[in-house]
């Protein structure tokens, strides 16, 4: 009975003891998320010290940018010479834009938006005697772009752009030759049209570290699009509002206006492949038409900037791009030229 009872004795302290083990356990255990707490606080108080302080150091938390662009389109200009019997026709344009940056030194949200100055649509008079398909609308070009993410790893930004622009296509054989839109109940046979192209464009940048054998800015971009960019569908037949959607990935080199450093710089230059799938009605087989094409890009743009201390830039820029698809002889094209400051 009386080694049954120290026994006993010996649990119930054995057992307290590992009571008093746990609840110790569990304090410190409180005790380290308390100091992890407090850690992540202090952590969080020393970004925003350090942002409050490059606010300072900058003078005030937004930029503005201004820039006057002079810009050629020519839509399967080349076409006709492959037996096509039609081809698009040059667009110029004369634009000045407006960007706000806020909150340079963090999120670097930039918007801007553009003036038309002067529009020019075809060639020789092309537009003067082109059908017009649908209303026409304004000319516009609209740009979102945000880099909140800048860390050791890399920088990652995301954007949407938006524009619009008139388009012509013509016969460009002469002697009376004509194709047909397919994508128009009552169409006849044309020898020239015209009309408004919308573009819906929303991109992913990542900005690999500068390191000794990367150039600044050089990294990935992935875009998803969605636009009614008319196409040539066959031989002398042209669907002018298809329903398109195109997936880009790209791999280069891309700056913002914010982020050029005095001298020569590749402001962009980038190479990317598409996928794109078109939709639309054909009229002259009465079917519904789905048809998919693999798109090449190449967009390069040079820069000669100069650039203060106190942030202000001031630069001029030509850029070249070039899409080409693998089911049509012909590319699309596009010329620019650019001056602008940012203060």
């Amino acid at each position: 009975m009386r080694l049954l009872f120290i026994t006993l004795l010996t649990l119930t302290t054995l057992l307290a003891d590992k009571q008093e083990a746990e609840k110790a356990l569990d304090t410190a255990e409180k005790v380290v998320d308390v100091i992890q707490a407090v850690q992540s606080v202090q952590e969080m108080e020393k970004q925003i010290e350090q942002i409050k302080k490059d606010i300072k150091e900058d003078g005030h938390n937004y930029k503005v940018s201004l820039s006057y662009t002079y810009f050629a389109y020519e839509n399967f200009r080349r076409l006709y010479r492959e037996g096509w019997g039609l081809s698009g026709d040059n667009s110029e344009l004369r634009y000045a834009t407006l960007g706000i940056s806020f909150l340079p030194n963090t999120w670097n949200i930039k918007i801007s938006t553009s003036k038309i100055l002067k529009e020019e649509a075809g060639t020789d008079g092309t537009f003067q005697f082109a059908t017009q398909y649908g209303s026409k609308k304004d000319t516009e070009f609209t740009n979102v772009y945000m880099k909140p993410i800048t860390r050791s790893w890399g920088d990652v930004g995301f954007g949407y752009m938006h524009f619009i622009f008139t388009n012509i296509v013509t016969n460009y054989n002469g002697g009376g030759s004509t194709f047909q839109v397919v994508d128009v109940a009552t169409a006849p046979a044309e020898a020239s049209i015209a009309y408004t192209q919308e573009t819906t464009r929303y991109y992913i940048t990542y900005n690999v570290p500068t390191t000794s054998w990367l150039p600044r800015g050089f990294g990935f971009k992935y875009e998803q699009e969605e636009t009614d960019h008319g196409m040539p569908v066959a031989i002398g037949k042209y669907a002018h509002k298809p329903q398109g959607t195109i997936s880009r990935l790209g791999l280069g080199i891309s700056l913002t206006d914010e982020e050029l450093e005095s001298g020569f710089s590749f402001k962009n230059l980038y190479y990317s492949r598409g996928q794109n799938s078109y939709e639309y009605f054909d009229y002259s087989i009465s079917t519904p038409v789905t048809f998919e094409l693999t798109s090449q890009k190449i967009d390069m743009e040079i820069a000669l900037a100069k650039r203060w201390e106190n942030g202000k830039i001031i630069y001029t820029s030509f850029g070249a791009t070039r899409e080409s698809f693998d089911k049509i002889p012909d590319a699309i094209t596009e010329l620019k030229f650019n001056v602008g400051t940012v203060f």
